[in-house]
């Protein structure tokens, strides 16, 4: 890309270009330069050492991703509503084609704030958004890609209900009509791939649905997936903790065979956690059926909901071999078994600050290293683990 700027009457680098009434003296201006070289005497051109290799899509900002299956060396090239795809450095050409698949990410200021996680026992990944369903991106060995929602199977949930509205069911499988006794539900409660989870309890027999139709604010129609104990009127009721209400996490970390989910919009402070080697099921209690006898039970696997014990927003998490780091704007914070010899389990966890430096962006981890920018994002640390499983704190930069 070349663009004469002879002079700064001509041209200027400036976030507030686009509201300058006098266009005609800006006509060679950027409102931001990334990887560029620019000299008010020459042209404004690529940075020394870079290579040419496709034009943008769009004048947008565009997020490139390579693949951690690099061994013959993948690029994502995202844009709203559309992801291109290189091969070793050159456009992946499909039925003599650039190849790109569509996305529903349709501004470049979601595109930027994406966060992703990359699977690797399952050579996926998993993109998150504040305000819609997290996506999966699979591929395979002749890498055709495929993006679609995650279908999750059951919750996280909401602390059960404290006030004074109960729920009545029509009935306790299959479709079901659940009326409150006040205002309770939202119409995007039941938006396509956006659709609530709710669980109901009757004689501490907890069953669940996912809310099929909003009819109005006091009644749906759901679709159960664990039956009901009843049909009464109850106060012990969960809503599900995701959906067009409530947002969805913006992060994710994978440690330990569980997906460790992180601040929603309205749960900023907040860590979801998956069952354990299903990371798309949020369910906190197992249905038993012992001698004809119902119960529910919290069992090894079943997932956790934690807050952070205290300080501000969640604005990263990161995994290392031994523990999850949690980055915050008061600190740093672990989660780790609380018995070091057992795994992370709903009764087996501890959250602890590790340090209250304010920070800001995660960079990377590895198995023994997690890297971060400091608050002004001027410095970054590195948090290394030792054999005997102990955490520091070292200055990379200065």
């Amino acid at each position: 890309m070349n663009i004469n700027i002879s002079n700064f009457k001509l041209g200027e680098v400036s976030k507030y270009v686009n509201k300058y009434n006098l266009k005609n003296l800006y006509y060679s201006s950027a409102s931001c330069l990334k990887n560029m070289r620019l000299s008010p005497w020459d042209m404004l051109a690529r940075r020394n050492g870079s290579k040419f290799i496709n034009n943008l899509v769009h004048a947008f900002e565009v997020r490139i991703i390579a693949l951690e299956d690099n061994n013959n060396n993948i690029l994502m090239e995202i844009y709203p509503t559309v992801i291109r795809f290189y091969f070793n450095n050159e456009p992946l050409i499909k039925n003599g084609e650039h190849y790109s698949i569509n996305n529903n990410w349709i501004s470049e200021d979601e595109i930027a704030k994406l966060n992703y996680v990359y699977d690797d026992a399952n050579k996926c990944y998993y993109f998150f958004s504040a305000d819609r369903t997290p996506s999966i991106l699979s591929f395979d060995e002749n890498y055709n890609f495929t993006l679609k929602n995650v279908d999750y199977t059951d919750g996280p949930y909401l602390d059960i209900n404290k006030t004074n509205t109960t729920l009545s069911l029509s009935g306790t499988t299959g479709e079901v009509q659940i009326t409150a006794s006040s205002d309770l539900f939202k119409s995007n409660d039941a938006l396509l791939n956006q659709k609530r989870f709710i669980r109901i309890a009757h004689k501490g027999i907890w069953g669940a649905a996912q809310i099929s139709q909003f009819i109005d604010a006091r009644n749906v129609k759901a679709q159960t997936f664990i039956d009901f104990n009843g049909t009464e009127d109850t106060r012990d009721f969960k809503l599900g903790a995701w959906g067009a209400e409530m947002g969805y996490p913006t992060m994710a970390a994978i440690f330990g065979g569980r997906m460790y989910y992180g601040a929603s919009n309205k749960n900023k402070k907040t860590i979801w956690i998956s069952k354990t080697g299903d990371y798309t099921n949020m369910s906190p209690t197992t249905r038993v059926n012992e001698n004809s006898v119902i119960s529910d039970i919290i069992a090894e696997d079943n997932s956790i909901t934690l807050t952070l014990p205290r300080g501000k927003n969640i604005l990263w998490l990161g995994a290392n071999k031994d523990n999850v780091l949690v980055g915050s704007q008061e600190g740093v914070f672990t989660l780790l078994p609380y018995n070091i010899e057992s795994p992370i389990s709903p009764f087996n966890y501890t959250v602890a600050e590790f340090n209250s430096q304010k920070n800001s962006k995660h960079m990377a981890s590895t198995d023994f290293l997690t890297f971060y920018a400091d608050w002004h994002q001027q410095n970054i640390f590195a948090i290394s683990v030792d054999k005997d499983k102990l955490l520091s704190l070292s200055q990379i930069n200065s």
